[in-house]
């Protein structure tokens, strides 16, 4: 019975090995190989930040069309009021469900570090604490 609860919501494919059940690997139970190497859950967590890295950019390079330039602490308030909304209908542009990053998983460090590789690829530029559009945008 032990094994039959470990086998609750995993998946079964084609055993290649010959060490399945009924010649069949189970997927997500037993060796988790990949998680202990860093492997699926780290990539996937990367893979969740570059895509709320990437509409964040898109916001800011909104903001700093229409704005010019702006400080850190006014872009991460403005960040939090419209792109940091997970799933609350609040903010996000009126979008409601899913869209964009909770505010809780960011802090202004994380947007701080973001920015400041938009500067190094001249994307950004940053004069007296302030960051405007590269003039090559």
């Amino acid at each position: 019975m032990r094994h039959l609860c470990g086998m609750v919501g995993a998946a079964s494919v084609p055993s290649t090995s010959g060490g399945g059940v009924g010649g069949f690997d189970l997927l997500g139970a037993g060796d988790d190989d990949d998680d202990e190497a860093g492997g699926s859950i780290t990539r996937t967590s990367k893979d969740h930040l570059e895509e709320d890295l990437q509409v964040f950019w898109s916001y800011v390079t909104n903001m700093l069309i229409n704005l010019d330039s702006l400080s850190l602490e006014t872009i991460f308030r403005m960040l939090k009021m419209f792109a940091m909304q997970r799933g609350t209908g609040r903010g996000g542009g009126g979008r409601s469900g899913g869209g964009g990053a909770a505010a809780s998983e960011y802090s202004i460090d994380v947007v701080r570090q973001f920015l400041d590789k938009k500067v190094q690829k001249h994307e950004l530029v940053f004069v007296a604490g302030q960051y405007k559009l590269s003039p090559k945008n």
